[in-house]
């Protein structure tokens, strides 16, 4: 009985451990899961982003992408490909990698098109023009829709988070015109029923325009959202 327990407790090897990448499979994997996901198509920012973040993964990779703007951030360094074993340097060859990868017009391109798909959140500032406001007058307003609408949404976790996402990605701010008072009230309804967050600018009138006269709204949101609110205004 001794020996049938013995026999009975021996453990069979365990067949799903996966084997260790190599440096090249863990590129590869990296580059298929960035163009999966659609935020850059150019395999050799993809690389780059691999091999600046190994051996973190894909998730890494694109946030690597999404957080850099100046292209010597995708200039690939001897030292960012070196290799503990001389597989992994001949696979670096494989894959055409330089020593120095210096940025080209189309990944500039690439760069641009993925920052903007990462995008989820804007800014709009929607400027009365029936008051005729001089440039000077309407940059006051406009700064005071900002702040306006950023306070707003700071009053709310959801908001926060939304904040924090829009700061990351550069906060988008896109001024755009609106054709009256009752213009811009219809716009601060729709926004807020589109869960939008939006502040209107009523100004004092201590100089140029009637007191209690409404300059700007402010609207902000996931891009979507403010899309369907101001999508159609044509830009200041």
């Amino acid at each position: 009985m001794e020996g049938e327990k013995s026999t009975n407790n021996i453990e069979e090897p365990n067949s799903n451990v996966e084997e260790p990448q190599t440096l090249e499979q863990y590129c590869e994997s990296v580059i298929e899961a960035i163009r999966e996901f659609g935020i850059c198509d150019d395999n050799e920012i993809a690389l780059i982003a691999a091999k600046k973040t190994y051996p973190l993964g894909p998730e890494a990779a694109l946030n690597w992408i999404i957080d850099r703007s100046n292209p010597e951030d995708f200039v690939l360094n001897t030292s960012d490909s070196e290799s503990s074993d001389e597989e992994d340097e001949s696979s670096e060859d494989e894959m055409g990698a330089t020593a120095s990868t210096a940025i080209t017009e189309s990944m500039s391109s690439a760069i641009m098109t993925a920052r903007k798909l990462a995008r989820t959140h804007k800014m709009v500032l929607v400027v009365n023009q029936s008051l005729g406001m001089t440039k000077g007058k309407m940059a006051a307003q406009v700064g005071h829709a900002v702040l306006g609408v950023y306070q707003s949404a700071l009053k709310t976790e959801t908001g926060i988070e939304a904040v924090n996402k829009w700061t990351k990605m550069g906060q988008v701010k896109i001024c755009v015109k609106g054709t009256s008072t009752e213009h811009l009230m219809e716009l601060f309804k729709e926004a807020k029923d589109n869960d939008c967050w939006a502040y209107i600018v009523q100004d004092a009138g201590y100089t140029q325009i009637p007191p209690g006269s409404r300059t700007v709204v402010g609207i902000f949101g996931d891009v979507e959202s403010v899309d369907k609110v101001t999508g159609q205004l044509k830009l200041l």
